[in-house]
C-alpha cells in the first residue's frame, strides 16, 4: 500500500531547490549535488560544480528539501504535476515495494 508523504508539497515547482543525487542506473551521478535549473518531462538540468548536467529522473532517487524523493513519481511534465497538486502524488522509495 502506498502512503502520501504529507511533508512535501508535490504542487511546488523545482526550479531553483538544492538537489541531490541518491542513486541513479547511472552511477557517474551518484552523490552529484546542485541547484535545479530546469526540469522537463524525463529530465532534470542541475548546475552541477562543473557544469550543467541533465539527469534522467527515471531510475533514480532524489533528496530535494530534506526529503527523499522517487525520480519515477516525478516523471511527467512540471506543469501537470503542478496542476494536479497532492491529488497523485509520487512514491517514496521506501512505498515502492
Amino acid at each position: 500500500m502506498m502512503t502520501r508523504d504529507t511533508r512535501w508539497n508535490y504542487a511546488e515547482g523545482l526550479i531553483g531547490r538544492e538537489i541531490e543525487v541518491v542513486s541513479s542506473t547511472d552511477p557517474n551521478f551518484e552523490q552529484l549535488r546542485g541547484t535545479i535549473l530546469d526540469e522537463t518531462r524525463n529530465m532534470f538540468r542541475i548546475a552541477g560544480s562543473a557544469a550543467d548536467i541533465m539527469i534522467n529522473k527515471a531510475g533514480a532517487v532524489f533528496r530535494i528539501g530534506g526529503h527523499t524523493l522517487d525520480g519515477d513519481g516525478l516523471v511527467g511534465r512540471p506543469e501537470e504535476r503542478l496542476k494536479r497538486g497532492r491529488r497523485k502524488s509520487p512514491r517514496r522509495p521506501q512505498d515502492a515495494q
